[in-house]
């Protein structure tokens, strides 16, 4: 008996919300007795031919029975041979054309082999040992300027600290002007007699003059006497403490 259209249609309806239930369990968006519940919701009754469509959704497969018997069994729909549809006929491909093949070139003519180059001949070795003394007389004269340049370094440094004056310290500067200020205190004056001015030399018409005699003797002139000197003891100074520098 075939099947009517509206038994089709209602188990592709079926299928669908079966497949999006599926969906949903997967996602989560369901829980596995919710989508139990709302699968075996998936059932209807075939009023022309007094069955009941039940579709499992755990497999997915549509049981087909009376709910009076509770005989259900797997549908299976009934396979009708079906003729084979005629292949389309396609144009045949177009035909491609290959290039005619083009000759190939010539190959040039090989270069003529170059002529190998003659080995470099080896520098001739320097004979004599004129080389090994220029070495020594340089080493020998750069040391022997290094000495001179050191000893003038050395003359230079003795004679500049020699030529400049010491700075003196300040023990040296304060023993000095404690030695000058007890030198200028404690230095007596020495007492000498008081001079008689000189007299004047006599003038000319003061004096007689007198005429030598033949017999008269030279007399060698006189010095002045030349005034003793007579010195006192100095007294002895007595030792004062010496002021403390103050910085």
């Amino acid at each position: 008996m075939p099947e009517s259209t509206d038994l089709n249609a209602k188990r592709a309806e079926f299928e669908q919300e079966l497949a999006s239930l599926k969906e949903k369990l997967a996602s989560g968006y369901i829980t596995p007795r919710e989508f139990y519940d709302q699968g075996a919701k998936l059932h209807f009754d075939d009023p022309t031919s007094g069955q009941t469509w039940w579709l499992d959704p755990e497999k997915g497969i549509w049981y087909v029975g009376s709910i009076k018997d509770g005989d259900f069994k797997p549908y299976q729909p009934e396979t009708v041979p079906s003729e084979p549809k005629p292949e389309p006929s396609l144009p045949p491909p177009p035909e491609v054309k290959s290039p005619a093949p083009q000759p190939l070139p010539e190959p040039p003519a090989p270069l003529p082999s170059p002529q190998p180059e003659p080995p470099p001949q080896p520098l001739p070795k320097p004979t004599g040992s004129k080389p090994q003394k220029k070495i020594i007389f340089i080493t020998i004269s750069g040391v022997f300027m290094i000495f001179i340049l050191c000893g003038i370094i050395s003359w230079g440094y003795s004679l500049f600290k020699n030529n400049t004056p010491s700075a003196p310290t300040r023990m040296q500067i304060v023993e000095e002007t404690n030695t000058s200020t007890l030198h200028s205190i404690h230095t007596p004056t020495s007492t000498l007699p008081p001079q008689k001015p000189a007299s004047p030399p006599p003038s000319p018409s003061d004096t007689p003059t007198a005429v030598p005699s033949p017999t008269d003797s030279p007399v060698p002139p006189t010095d002045p006497p030349i005034p003793t000197l007579t010195s006192t003891p100095f007294p002895t100074p007595t030792p004062r403490p010496l002021p403390s520098p103050t910085t």
